[in-house]
């Protein structure tokens, strides 16, 4: 599945197309600079930030909670039991810190589901079972960075999930044994509708605690030149889409 997604998406995918065309510029020569030069022109627009972060935007259907509102929200009906927060990837090559660390994709879920406690004090369930290290877990060093760095309480680890529908199957186990059925979910708001709909798949009621919003681009240069974050993005939303349509057939 990883080889596929490589292959499939940018910038692979773009530049095999542009490979195509190369190899077949001398038997079919207008049909291989048709793939060349979209795969060139298709690879100079997702590299755009204002592309990438214009296109991780149409994910983002959920809004953000409102801080001032949690204390209220935790008095109404059916509300929230607990706190749900979704790892990402892990960095195994951390000298500094002698031990692996979340990334900044990790990091940035893991802060907001630690302000989210703080304001609500509800148990909180880290879940990541992607290896970190070859003797550490994603769950186990997410739970370390929350309680070590950001002064968070953490009351369950899932860790044997690699994928989000994993996520969801797993984390529900360990929470409605503790009779919990409804959560608070932390994850990006570009990866939000996906990430709810496999939880809400598994019998949990789920209030979208969604963060890092990707935001509108400005009339900035920068904003209007390749770069690795703006292909970044383009990625995100392109893994987002497949992995909804995988999710949508599979259901």
């Amino acid at each position: 599945m990883a080889l596929l997604k490589a292959l499939f998406l940018p910038p692979v995918g773009l530049l095999l197309l542009v490979l195509c065309g190369i190899l077949l510029r001398r038997r079919w020569p207008v049909l291989a600079g048709g793939f060349i030069a979209v795969g060139l022109v298709a690879l100079f627009l997702v590299s755009l930030p204002a592309v990438g972060t214009s296109l991780l935007m149409l994910h983002q259907q959920y809004p953000p909670l409102q801080a001032d509102r949690l204390i209220a929200d935790l008095a109404r009906p059916g509300a929230p039991q607990a706190i749900v927060v979704l790892g990402a990837d892990f960095d195994e090559r951390a000298p500094e810190y002698g031990a692996p660390q979340p990334t900044a994709l990790t990091f940035a879920r893991l802060r907001y589901a630690a302000f989210l406690q703080r304001e609500t004090a509800l148990p909180l369930l880290v879940s990541a079972g992607n290896e970190a290290s070859d003797s550490e877990r994603g769950g186990s060093v997410m739970k370390r960075s929350l309680e070590e760095e950001l002064g968070a309480s953490v009351d369950f680890v899932e860790q044997t999930s690699t994928t989000t529908a994993e996520n969801a199957v797993f984390s529900a186990e360990l929470l409605q044994q503790q009779g919990i059925d409804r959560i608070y979910l932390v994850t990006h708001a570009w990866h939000m509708p996906r990430a709810k709909a496999a939880f809400e798949r598994q019998g949990l009621a789920v209030t979208a605690a969604p963060t890092d919003f990707a935001t509108a681009p400005k009339l900035l240069l920068f904003e209007w030149l390749p770069s690795a974050d703006g292909l970044q993005s383009s990625y995100f939303f392109f893994h987002e889409a497949l992995g909804r349509i995988a999710y949508a057939l599979g259901s």
